[in-house]
């Protein structure tokens, strides 16, 4: 069985970090900013589940690995409706690593509801009836301004490498893309008054990105919810 990175140590290492970096960074403080919610945002429509008999779902401590083939589909809801009454849904984190090892990091704009004006790297919800490739390949093209132009899979069910033309159409690259969670991390964030004790509830699969190239010879383009990245 073929695969992207043969070493197993190297996976677990880079697993250890992004779990690390979902507690301390995504767990972050608000700002005092009023919020806003943006075109893109109001569009989503989120598949949402229940957890089966299994699990307690106020046992499941945060970050704890989950069976994703445990859950009982419970419909899809908007976006601003599932956050607001707590419906559990997928997501998927990418990790997006240059030439030079460096990692990308986003800093979302002030306007949108959930942790404006902080970083953290690139994320995705999973929308209605979309494959978790697809997710992935969408995030990088709608949040860094790139476009898909080939995909090639591998006998490794867990990666796969995506043909990505930047914006200005002067430059493809090639990247190779890696789920390197077996089972999806329960990520909890309650939100508190100010955003009206909205509930982030998800299932969040952490994926690591390879690109080709240093970021400073790759075009950037950001979407309306990214203010910067470094």
């Amino acid at each position: 069985m073929s695969c992207i990175w043969p070493h197993r140590t190297y996976g677990v290492v880079i697993l250890f970090l992004l779990a690390c970096f979902l507690h301390y960074f995504f767990w972050h403080i608000d700002v005092a900013s009023t919020p806003i919610i943006t075109t893109k945002s109001k569009q989503e429509v989120l598949p949402t589940y229940v957890f089966s008999s299994q699990y307690a779902r106020q046992e499941i401590p945060h970050l704890t690995p989950v069976n994703p083939s445990t859950l009982i589909p419970s419909g899809s809801h908007p976006i601003d409706e599932a956050h607001r009454n707590g419906y559990l849904h997928t997501g998927h984190c990418l990790f997006i690593m240059d030439a030079s090892g460096l990692l990308l990091f986003l800093k979302r704009s002030s306007d949108v509801v959930t942790c404006p004006s902080t970083w953290s790297i690139l994320g995705e919800h999973s929308m209605a009836k979309e494959e978790a490739r697809d997710t992935v390949v969408r995030g990088m093209e709608e949040e860094l301004g790139l476009k898909q132009v080939g995909r090639l899979e591998t006998s490794d069910s867990s990666s796969f490498f995506a043909d990505f033309q930047t914006m200005n159409k002067k430059d493809t690259i090639h990247v190779a893309i890696q789920n390197i969670t077996q089972y999806p991390l329960y990520y909890i964030r309650h939100y508190g008054p100010r955003l009206d004790n909205r509930i982030d509830s998800q299932l969040t699969y952490l994926w690591l990105a390879r690109l080709p190239k240093p970021f400073d010879e790759i075009q950037i383009t950001l979407d309306d919810e990214v203010a910067d990245h470094k």
